[in-house]
């Protein structure tokens, strides 16, 4: 009967600390993801946690040489990529200024990606993008 108890409350201190441990990661990836984006989810949200994570570390790859060379203005890119992907400029000026508010450096609460535009699969589908 005692190692029953003792067994129940190990087992109660590693979920306990499992869930602490997930709720830490969680929240410095959020955080994190606040951070570079100026806002961002809430932090204990454990949705989208690996593309977040994804996206981070792309940042993390960018960043660097994004510092060392003058960065430029994402709106000043519409029309030559509206061009390029045969898409109306004031659509992609639109869908630009919505989806980061004209930061270059934005990762969406869902970890979309780190760009100025980043529609998800469904906006990415209909725009044919």
């Amino acid at each position: 009967m005692r190692f029953r108890k003792r067994t129940r409350a190990r087992l109660l201190r590693i979920g306990l600390g499992a869930t602490l441990g997930a709720a830490v990661a969680t929240a410095c990836v959020n955080a994190l993801v606040g951070w570079v984006s100026g806002g961002g989810p809430w932090l204990l949200d454990p949705r989208h946690f690996s593309d977040k994570a994804q996206a981070l570390a792309a940042y993390a790859r960018h960043r660097p040489g994004c510092m060392l060379t003058a960065e430029q203005d994402p709106l000043a890119a519409v029309p030559r990529a509206a061009a390029r992907n045969g898409i109306d400029p004031d659509l992609l000026t639109a869908l630009v200024r919505v989806e980061s508010g004209g930061r270059a450096h934005r990762i969406s609460p869902a970890g979309a990606s780190v760009a100025p535009c980043a529609p998800s699969g469904g906006t990415g589908g209909v725009l044919r993008v």
